[in-house]
């Protein structure tokens, strides 16, 4: 089953880059919006 533990580890990376990217993003729109 290392084909299952493969993509489950991709999926699982993908979700924390796109979790650390909206959380980047919403840092720069409270930034944006105390300026």
């Amino acid at each position: 089953m290392p084909i299952v533990a493969l993509v489950l580890t991709t999926q699982f990376i993908v979700n924390s880059l796109s979790m650390k990217a909206l959380l980047k993003n919403h840092k720069v729109t409270v930034v944006d919006c105390i300026q």
